[in-house]
């Protein structure tokens, strides 16, 4: 949205969005793996299917990425917009 105030098209914006929550987003997958290894959650996992889920759930990210960007060429996201918006109204009126 800041990107789209400052004047940028829609896919540029979006672009700069994901470059930007890539580091925190990859910091996020370390430290989750890291707790696993280290502290484990009563099950055992090899290594190996850590790394193939690391490795799918990287390709799974990076073809939505790809699938997106092209949408946002196409399309406007003016109706997720009124959607969220009308959440956040439901939400915030829902709540005691």
């Amino acid at each position: 949205t800041a990107g789209l105030a400052l004047g940028f098209v829609r896919s540029d914006a979006a672009r700069f969005s994901f470059l930007l929550s890539a580091p925190v987003v990859a910091l996020a997958g370390v430290g989750g793996v890291y707790e696993l290894l280290t502290r484990g959650s009563g099950c055992s996992v090899s290594i190996s299917t850590l790394f193939i889920g690391v490795l799918f759930s990287f390709l799974s990210g990076i073809l939505c990425i790809r699938f997106f960007l092209r949408f946002l060429d196409r399309y406007t996201l003016l109706v997720f917009v009124i959607y969220r918006l009308a959440l956040a109204v439901v939400i915030f009126y829902s709540t005691p």
